[in-house]
């Protein structure tokens, strides 16, 4: 997870879509994954976990459970959300953001009778997804989650997930080796004016104007892509710009 950032790249007009950039929604990756017949169904899976799986377990370990049971509960929500589950209810685009659906579905589950009804060893009947949970209790031990309630976990968690895959998939779509993104990404995550562009211009051996021009294109890139990371997890386009907001609402409330 990485300091909140500014973002006050997202302020500048949309820019065209990349044809390029991922638009397979969450729910066509829920039914792929429920397709035990596909053979994209583990990966499906897999995505579903990697991107949800941790902001999960933090809402589970903020409501008062242990950190085993936790894992337990959060890996038997997948697996009861992949086989349509009645305790989490249908699944369905009218069912909106995806964040929202999942957090209404996991304080479903723990509500039910799962405490008494989980008898099986740890992973039964369970897809094989591999999930490292000694790395999830560090990350929540040192969360300072301390005074907040479970769905301020749940989203800011959910907020700094969305964030990572975009600053991740930047790397693939930066091209400009002159100006390396290991460098330039202080001007995406850090306050305006913390490293001088022309210092940066003279580190890197580049003009100033070039080095602003290329800022610029870095902050629209990833703009394009944390749009693009929302689209994937709302039923319809037009809820794009709300959602965004709400990230940044969160975001700047954790930061």
């Amino acid at each position: 997870m990485f300091p909140a950032p500014r973002l006050v790249l997202i302020h500048a007009p949309p820019v065209a879509s990349d044809p390029h950039l991922f638009h397979t929604t969450h729910w066509s990756i829920i039914r792929k994954a429920a397709d035990h017949g596909s053979p994209e169904s583990l990966h499906a899976l897999e995505t579903l976990c990697r991107a949800y799986w941790y902001p999960l377990y933090s809402y589970v370990r903020s409501t008062g459970i242990r950190h085993e049971d936790a894992c337990d509960l959060t890996q038997d929500f997948f697996s009861r959300l992949l086989s349509n589950d009645r305790t989490l209810g249908s699944l369905a685009p009218e069912n909106g953001r995806f964040r929202s659906f999942l957090l209404v579905a996991i304080r479903r589950l723990i509500a039910s009778s799962w405490r008494r009804s989980y008898s099986q060893k740890r992973g039964g009947g369970t897809p094989a997804i591999v999930i490292d949970e000694a790395d999830a209790l560090a990350r929540f031990d040192a969360g300072h989650h301390d005074g907040n309630s479970p769905e301020v976990v749940y989203d800011r968690n959910w907020a700094a997930s969305v964030m990572d895959r975009a600053l991740a998939r930047l790397a693939s779509h930066w091209h400009e080796k002159d100006k390396p993104l290991d460098q330039l990404r202080t001007y995406l995550t850090d306050a305006r004016g913390t490293v001088p562009v022309a210092d940066m211009a003279a580190q890197l051996g580049v003009s100033t104007a070039s080095l602003k021009a290329s800022i610029y294109r870095l902050r629209k890139l990833f703009a394009d892509l944390l749009r693009d990371e929302l689209a994937a997890t709302v039923s319809d386009p037009a809820e794009i710009d709300s959602e965004l907001r709400y990230l940044l609402t969160v975001l700047a409330e954790a930061g």
